[in-house]
């Protein structure tokens, strides 16, 4: 009495398909393991560094609708034919032990005035903070130490001398 070998398994359709492409079998019968340690400790480093980026870009605009929503009031005001429109000037001097008078500007420019806040899955355009409440700005960047206090005083004269006292 002679031993049948044991009847061949049924394939799945799926596994036919990957055999049919060129796939060869003897890569379809390997059985999935763990990445060995230096993997696993490069791709658990990786995924938070971007966990960490991707909920930090969640934050900064949930933070960032929250001062929209806090200011949009103010656009929706009607403002009297007599007053003056809402102005802000933004004084920005660069850091201490800095050459650059530029990165107070690139601050407010990224973070209030052309940044994108707006909400994923939200149908409503992204408002920076400025244009949500409607105010005009002018921005004012000092380049040397002493810019600022200088234009500062120089504007505050300028404004004394036109301005007639009573």
């Amino acid at each position: 009495m002679s031993e049948l070998p044991p009847p061949p398994r049924k394939k799945s359709g799926f596994r036919t398909a990957l055999e049919f492409t060129g796939i060869p079998p003897s890569w379809l019968d390997k059985r999935p393991r763990l990445p060995s340690r230096n993997w696993l400790v490069f791709l658990s480093v990786t995924q938070s560094l971007i966990a960490c980026y991707v909920y930090d870009r969640h934050q900064s605009r949930k933070i960032g609708q929250e001062y929209v929503d806090r200011v949009k009031h103010l656009a929706e005001e009607p403002l009297p034919t007599l007053d003056f429109p809402r102005t802000v000037t933004v004084y920005s001097a660069s850091g201490q032990g800095t050459t650059t008078g530029i990165k107070g500007a690139q601050y407010i420019r990224k973070y209030v005035k052309v940044c994108s806040f707006s909400i994923e899955h939200s149908s409503a355009p992204a408002q920076p903070i400025f244009v949500a409440a409607a105010i005009d700005y002018t921005i004012i960047a000092g380049k040397r130490h002493g810019d600022l206090a200088t234009r500062v005083a120089n504007d505050i004269k300028t404004e004394r001398r036109v301005t007639p006292s009573g």
